[in-house]
């Protein structure tokens, strides 16, 4: 399927726009849809020919961010390379976060709707994808996904230095999850 090349540039600018207006500080609950507009150089109704509310191209967004993180996971749990977790870490550092930290950070902020949180969604992938190589007991996993997504907010909001991955590392050895 094609998608038409205006289209692709018109939905990348209103995405670029709500992220222009929340890196400067704007609260997703306060951004209205004139603001996202006025920001993206199209009309209200460019907008609605794409979204039906600014909650779909929150979701759109972030089931992008979701999309790329599960290829990451999947990479990571099919690789037979070192498990170390401080190897990890920064490869989710350099080929994830990095990349896209500004927008992490903010997608990461917003707690209006749990559906549409992208840490939720980042803890369901992490569940699903360890579901399929643990024989641990889902409690477990779900306790992992959180510490996991809490460690993920840390790093994108720059909250960690070396030597607490370092201790990280020493604890994912004891809580290993894959077989």
């Amino acid at each position: 399927m094609s998608t038409n090349l205006r289209v692709l540039k018109t939905k990348r600018n209103i995405q670029q726009a709500l992220f222009s207006l929340l890196i400067q500080g704007q609260s997703y609950s306060l951004v209205t849809i004139d603001q996202i507009c006025r920001e993206a150089l199209c009309s209200r109704s460019t907008f609605y020919a794409h979204y039906t509310q600014k909650n779909d191209l929150l979701e759109e967004i972030t089931d992008h961010y979701v999309s790329q993180f599960q290829k990451f996971l999947t990479r990571r749990l099919e690789s037979s390379q070192t498990t170390h977790f401080e190897y990890i870490s920064q490869q989710l550092i350099n080929q994830f976060i990095l990349p896209s930290q500004p927008q992490l950070r903010v997608l990461l902020a917003i707690r209006n709707d749990p559906t549409l949180g992208l840490e939720e969604k980042f803890q369901k992938v992490i569940i699903t994808e360890l579901s399929k190589k643990s024989t641990k007991s889902r409690t477990l996993i779900k306790l992992y996904a959180v510490n996991v997504t809490t460690i993920f907010k840390m790093l994108v909001n720059n909250e960690l230095c070396s030597q607490d991955l370092q201790q990280l590392s020493v604890w994912q050895e004891k809580l290993e999850l894959t077989e």
